[in-house]
C-alpha cells in the first residue's frame, strides 16, 4: 500500500506563488522511451518488485525510489510507470485471461502499492498533473522541490471544481479527461471492478498549494490513485537498449 495518504503537513504559504510559476516551465528528458522486453508502448518494465527478507515489498520514499531505480539497472531513461500504464497493464489482466502481462499485475497487486510517475499539485478549482517528476524530495515532514523548478516531461491540467481535496472520491465524480488521462479509458469503458464495489476506483487529491507524487493502490483501493502518500514501492521503467 502507499503508506497512510492522510496530509503530512501543510506547504509553507510564503513562496507558493514563485513555486507555481516555477512549476509551469517543463523539463524535457534528453531521452525518450523507445522500444522493449516485457513491453507496454515500448517500454522495458521491472517484472518484479524489490522485496524484504520477510516477501513483503520494499517501500520507500519517491526520491529514493527514483535513486534505487539507476542501481537496479534502470540507469538510462529511468522512471516509474505512468498511470494509464500501469493501469493499462492491469486492464489488460483482467479482461485477458492470457494476457501476457498477468505475473506483473499479480505482483502489483501483492503488498505495498507502487509509486507512479505523476505529481499533482492543486491551485484553487485546477489540479495540475505533472508527468515523470524528478526533484520531488522528501525533507522530514513534506515534499518540496529540490532546486526549483520542478523537472517534468509534461503538463495537463484539469477542473476539479466542487471535489474535495484529501478525501477519497470516487472515479466517476471526476472529469472524464482526468479519467482517461489517468486510467488510459472513459469511466463508463472501465471493468466493473473499478466502476463499483470494495475496490472501485477512486482518487486522493492533495491541499490547495501542496504538490505530492502519486501512487497508485492503498489498503483494499487497489485502484485507487493517492496524491498523498509518504512512501511505496518502487517500479522501474527504461528505454530497451
Amino acid at each position: 500500500m502507499i503508506h497512510d495518504p492522510r496530509p503530512i503537513a501543510p506547504m509553507n504559504p510564503e513562496g507558493l506563488d514563485e513555486i507555481a510559476e516555477s512549476l509551469l516551465r517543463p523539463y524535457i528528458p534528453p531521452e525518450q522511451p523507445q522500444s522493449s522486453a516485457v513491453t507496454l508502448d515500448n517500454l522495458v518494465i521491472e517484472p518484479l518488485i524489490p522485496r524484504q527478507e520477510n516477501n513483503n515489498k520494499v517501500a520507500q520514499y519517491f526520491n529514493d525510489s527514483l535513486s534505487s531505480l539507476k542501481q537496479r539497472g534502470y540507469s538510462s531513461y529511468s522512471r516509474h510507470l505512468r498511470p494509464d500504464e500501469e493501469f493499462g497493464i492491469l486492464i489488460d489482466a483482467i479482461e485477458n485471461p492470457n494476457s501476457r502481462y498477468k505475473s506483473i499485475s499479480e505482483d502489483m497487486l501483492s503488498g505495498y502499492g507502487e509509486w507512479l510517475s505523476l505529481a499533482f499539485l492543486r491551485q484553487g478549482d485546477i489540479l495540475h498533473c505533472y508527468l515523470d517528476p524528478e526533484n520531488l524530495v522528501w525533507n522530514g515532514s513534506i515534499y518540496v522541490i529540490q532546486n526549483p523548478p520542478l523537472r517534468h516531461s509534461g503538463e495537463r491540467t484539469f477542473n476539479t471544481a466542487g471535489v474535495e481535496s484529501e478525501k477519497w472520491i470516487d472515479l466517476n465524480k471526476f472529469p472524464d479527461e482526468l479519467v482517461k488521462f489517468l486510467y488510459s479509458r472513459s469511466f463508463d469503458q472501465l471493468p466493473d471492478v473499478m466502476k463499483s464495489g470494495d475496490k472501485r476506483a477512486q482518487l486522493w487529491i492533495p491541499k490547495d498549494g501542496e504538490i505530492r507524487p502519486c501512487g497508485r493502490g492503498y489498503d483494499f483501493y487497489d485502484f485507487g490513485v493517492v496524491g498523498g502518500g509518504y512512501y511505496g514501492a518502487s517500479r522501474g521503467v527504461r528505454a530497451q537498449k
